[in-house]
């Protein structure tokens, strides 16, 4: 270590080792005697040069300068978005509420039915057999399933329903319909096994009818599992579902079947139809298929978020597009809606506020509100039938007659 010093006659500085504290020599400037002392002056900063411990203390002073303002400025905007400034904070909201609407946008838009389900291929089903009665309903049906793909809408059934007798070519109205069974959260198959009684009194009024299996079944074995392992299978089935786009796909192609496999059936007249969650399907497929003349929907489920959250405690990730209300303006046939009057029913308001939307989009619509004892729709059914024929026509044509003669 050295000891800085300066010559007190001149001024003239000196740095020497502190070995040589208290000797004396002669300035080499004014020739003065200087002793080396015992303490060393502090030395002074070069001009250019910057002293380390000032440079620190300027750092540290700017660093709790720059975070004090900092501070105080967020405290200031938060102040003022909570406090002080509601019209900032409806700003602030509105800003997030439009960042958050176009993100969903974007979503939706991606994954809408209309963009997914010209995608899908028409399953390889065959015609069907023989009709033939299959008890407890007399009338003459046949089953028939797809065999071969793995896509969506490739493996299928079909449980076709007509009128007893002979009928010309293009002669029969047509309804397409899920089964009943159809829920908010997964598929439903259409067994050889079973009949569907949904179907009856559509084709007791003349109507051929088809039945239509939607993708995204869960296994039988499922409901004996572990919540775990359920929840597995439910989520693969719901992925299925979602890529038969809920149902439409599955609609679509019984909507193909009647034109291709059953020359009795008019082209011109195809209906969907369908009560609970099957309307709701029905009314998803009437917002994507052209070629329907008419949909029915009993009871429907318009708020498809809710029905899950209602229906399981398990978390399942909902999309809008499974909702009609989300793209109404895609339907251009006209509605049927049917609801039984219920006091303080969100599912009634669901379907009464539809009704109106469909109204603003220049839609045919009639919803009828109804004694709210009817659980079962059969007095829906009967109204929908009536409905039905008004647009249809007579579901079975009419023999001519020979007019009479002037001699008669």
């Amino acid at each position: 270590m050295s000891i800085y010093f300066t010559c007190s006659n001149c001024g003239r500085p000196f740095d020497l080792s502190e070995d040589k504290v208290g000797q004396t020599f002669t300035c080499d400037v004014c020739s003065a005697q200087v002793t080396v002392p015992l303490n060393s002056l502090p030395r002074p900063t070069p001009q250019g040069e910057v002293n380390p411990r000032q440079l620190r203390k300027v750092l540290t002073f700017a660093t709790i300068a720059v975070t004090l303002a900092l501070s105080a400025g967020t405290i200031g905007q938060v102040w003022n978005l909570y406090w002080d400034d509601p019209v900032a904070q409806q700003q602030e909201q509105a800003k997030r509420a439009a960042e958050a609407a176009e993100r969903q946008a974007e979503y939706d838009k991606r994954n809408a039915i209309a963009a997914r389900l010209p995608q899908i291929a028409y399953p390889d089903l065959p015609a069907p057999g023989e009709f033939a009665a299959k008890p407890p309903l007399e009338i003459p049906t046949s089953w028939v399933q797809s065999k071969t793909g793995e896509g969506p809408g490739s493996r299928m059934q079909l449980r076709i329903y007509l009128p007893p007798g002979e009928h010309a070519e293009k002669s029969l109205p047509c309804i397409v319909m899920p089964p009943l069974a159809a829920n908010v959260l997964a598929g439903v198959s259409v067994t050889p096994s079973e009949t569907y009684p949904e179907a009856l009194p559509y084709v007791e009024a003349g109507y051929a009818v088809i039945v239509y299996s939607i993708d995204g079944q869960i296994p039988e074995k499922a409901f004996e599992m572990s919540d775990r392992d359920f929840k597995h299978n439910l989520d693969r089935a719901r992925r299925r579902m979602k890529d038969a786009c809920f149902g439409v796909a599955n609609g679509r192609n019984a909507v193909e079947y009647a034109i291709r496999n059953l020359p009795q059936v008019d082209p011109q007249r195809i209906y969907a139809a369908g009560s609970d969650f099957a309307g709701t399907i029905s009314l998803l497929l009437a917002e994507n298929e052209p070629r329907l003349a008419g949909c029915v929907a009993l009871a429907p489920c318009i708020d498809t978020k809710r029905r899950t959250d209602e229906t399981t405690d398990m978390f399942i990730f909902h999309e809008s597009e499974q909702t009609p209300s989300s793209h109404p303006e895609g339907i251009k046939c006209p509605v049927f809606l049917y609801y039984p009057q219920e006091e303080e029913s969100l599912d009634f308001d669901d379907v009464q506020d539809f009704a109106q939307t469909l109204t603003e989009h220049d839609v045919d619509v009639k919803f009828v509100a109804d004694n709210a004892e009817d659980v079962t729709l059969e007095g829906g059914v009967a109204q929908s039938i009536q409905w039905l024929g008004e647009r249809a026509g007579s579901a079975q044509a009419e023999p001519e007659t020979t007019p009479p003669s002037g001699d008669e």
